[in-house]
């Protein structure tokens, strides 16, 4: 896997640099809840946008649906990291749904690794 240039001295202590893979950023959608009041589907917005494999890039990585439609696979060899920051109400928000999906035991090996990297924010 690629790795984009990434810029530690843009990370602040409100605003830490995280490096997500292709795999991390599509089982995001994992850590939110089927339903949630306003500020949570705003909040869950906001980061799906922010973290969301695009077209170009889909293209870029030969991103395609398993027949069936049982998950997607990906060219690995295209496929860069990136850099992300969020803001601390995101971080917050992150780390809460980490903290949800533990007390219920829905973690999966895959998700588990992006939950460590949310902690770690």
């Amino acid at each position: 896997m690629k790795k984009e240039n990434v810029k530690k001295e843009d990370a602040t202590p409100e605003a830490p640099v995280v490096i997500l893979t292709v795999k991390d950023r599509l089982l995001f959608q994992e850590f939110f809840p089927e339903r949630g009041n306003l500020v949570t589907k705003i909040m869950e917005k906001d980061i799906a946008e922010k973290v969301v494999v695009g077209q170009e890039e889909s293209k870029e990585i030969g991103l395609t649906v398993r027949p069936g439609g049982q998950g997607v696979t990906w060219n690995d060899k295209n496929a860069k990291d990136k850099a992300f920051t969020f803001t601390a109400a995101e971080i917050m928000f992150l780390k809460d749904q980490v903290e949800r999906l533990d007390k219920a035991n829905a973690f999966t090996a895959d998700t588990a690794q992006v939950a460590k990297k949310i902690k770690g924010m």
